[in-house]
């Protein structure tokens, strides 16, 4: 909008009716006028269309195109050596949005900032003295988080589960993937990974 004038009179001679009546009738028809569409558009340079519902184009918000995936295993995976991390198989794709999740495997598709979950089931096969175990995420082969614990000497047949969460600054064609392993300390051991495992990543921020 533009000033609007406060000088007084109007006329230069006497101050009147007209002289009040002016400065009023300029604000009057500074908001009527100056702050419609065109005006806006033309002093601010924000196409109207861009305030509209809805008007910001689909694909920077339309959260059916963000990428995300959510993996399972379908079978358990077998002969796992002790105090070894292993690279988890991931069967069954539940969801893939984008088509980034194939053999074990996300691929980033462009720069931003991930979240990822993972959580593996691990059981003892043989004789020995099992003390834990370990989810890991690695991102380009190497592990950068890791999610442990330890459970009692001597479990065999119980499954333990170990998880892993985090959020990651992440560049396109980064590759993430899961490994996991069993902790012993003593004795001939190998581990299994249970079908009930889950792999589980989203896209929370371009950067």
């Amino acid at each position: 909008m533009g000033n609007i004038s406060v000088a007084l009179p109007s006329d230069g001679e006497t101050i009147d009716v007209a002289d009040y009546n002016t400065p009023i009738n300029t604000i009057v028809n500074e908001i009527n006028g100056g702050l419609d569409n065109s005006n806006i558009t033309a002093a601010a340079a924000i196409a109207g269309t861009k305030l509209a519902n809805a008007s910001v184009p689909a694909a920077k918000i339309d959260y059916s195109t963000v990428s995300r995936f959510s993996a399972t295993k379908s079978s358990t995976q077998t002969a796992i050596t002790a105090n070894t991390l292993t690279t988890v198989a991931w069967q069954t794709e539940q969801y893939d949005v984008g088509n980034n999740f194939a053999s074990n495997t996300f691929t980033v598709p462009t720069n931003g900032v991930y979240h990822f979950d993972a959580n593996v089931r691990i059981a003892a096969t043989t004789t020995g003295n099992h003390t834990g175990g370990e989810t890991s995420l690695a991102v380009n082969g190497t592990v950068i988080r890791r999610g442990d614990s330890f459970f009692d000497n001597n479990i065999s047949a119980d499954y333990q589960a170990f998880g892993v969460n985090a959020d990651l600054l992440l560049l396109a064609g980064d590759l993430v993937t899961v490994s996991a392993l069993g902790f012993t300390s003593s004795g001939t051991t190998t581990f299994v990974f249970a079908a009930d495992t889950y792999f589980n990543g989203h896209l929370v921020g371009l950067t």
